[in-house]
């Protein structure tokens, strides 16, 4: 693992800026196309496109000075999809893997560095809504950050962003209307609202999921947020879709499985490769609105 760590110093900070530009350059001298959109697809949340041809994959841990531990198995894929060159992370790092923020934020700064300019997520969610049913795809349009970290903390790097970045819409509102056209015509069900950030790796108690509610979020989940922070902070702009997994209900009889977890994945996986596919062949890959 990489030992550039969090970056809390002036010194360790230019580390970390240069350590992620090596990676990015890394992949820049093998790729033919630069992408101009990346896919992270969070662990648990759906597996890449079938449709994605792939040119270049490479094990994140292989990578020079990415922070990943060697047994992990994130991977980042560059290749074609409907006709466009994309970068596919499968595999993100997480906080309640143990990695710190910057480090969680080191592949999104190595995509940022190599110039996409967009970023699609994906990730597993519970709902707390009593409208959002497991299997659902959801819509991220906001957040509420409750993990007690942020990848911003320390020496801000300007090239890369603003000292304190604006997050008034973090979730690109253009992007969301071209995913909500997208699903209507495709056919499916898309649910919005409001994604709940907790560290985790446990599930909730039951006062727990009563105050994500109450605070006025709509999915409760471990991910994705720390990596949204640092693309805003590039000036990406941000899609998420988050896989309801569960019902986080505070009255609900005894503990969720596993097993039915796994099985409402299973159920949402063909309608978010299908969306994300669609919203990739329609996405312009420039800075324009859509």
């Amino acid at each position: 693992m990489s030992t550039a760590g969090p970056a809390l110093t002036p010194e360790a900070t230019d580390t970390y800026r240069r350590h992620v530009q090596e990676a990015a350059t890394f992949v820049r001298e093998r790729i033919e196309r630069r992408p101009s959109l990346g896919l992270i697809l969070g662990t648990g949340a759906g597996s890449r496109p079938e449709a994605l041809a792939v040119e270049e994959k490479w094990a994140l841990a292989e990578m020079p000075h990415t922070p990943v531990a060697g047994d992990a198995d994130s991977t980042l894929m560059v290749g074609e999809l409907a006709g466009r060159s994309v970068a596919v992370l499968d595999g993100p790092l997480s906080l309640h893997s143990g990695y710190t923020a910057r480090q969680v934020a080191f592949p999104i700064r190595m995509l940022g560095e190599l110039g996409l300019e967009h970023l699609f997520f994906t990730n597993r969610a519970g709902s707390v809504h009593p409208e959002v049913e497991p299997s659902d795809l959801f819509l991220v349009t906001d957040h509420l950050n409750f993990q007690g970290m942020n990848p911003l903390v320390g020496p801000n790097v300007e090239e890369w962003g603003p000292r304190f970045p604006d997050m008034t819409e973090p979730y690109d509102p253009g992007l969301r209307k071209r995913a909500e056209t997208v699903a209507l015509r495709e056919g499916i069900n898309l649910q919005k609202g409001i994604y709940f950030a907790t560290l985790g790796p446990n599930l909730g108690t039951q006062a727990e999921y009563r105050m994500v509610r109450t605070l006025g979020a709509d999915v409760v989940g471990t991910d994705t947020v720390p990596e949204v922070i640092v693309a805003r902070h590039m000036d990406l702009r941000v899609l998420t879709v988050s896989v309801i997994a569960d019902r986080c209900s505070p009255d609900r009889v005894g503990p969720i499985t596993t097993g039915e977890m796994t099985e409402a994945v299973e159920t949402a996986r063909p309608k978010l490769r299908h969306l994300l596919e669609k919203l990739v062949a329609e996405v312009e890959a420039t800075n324009e609105a859509v």
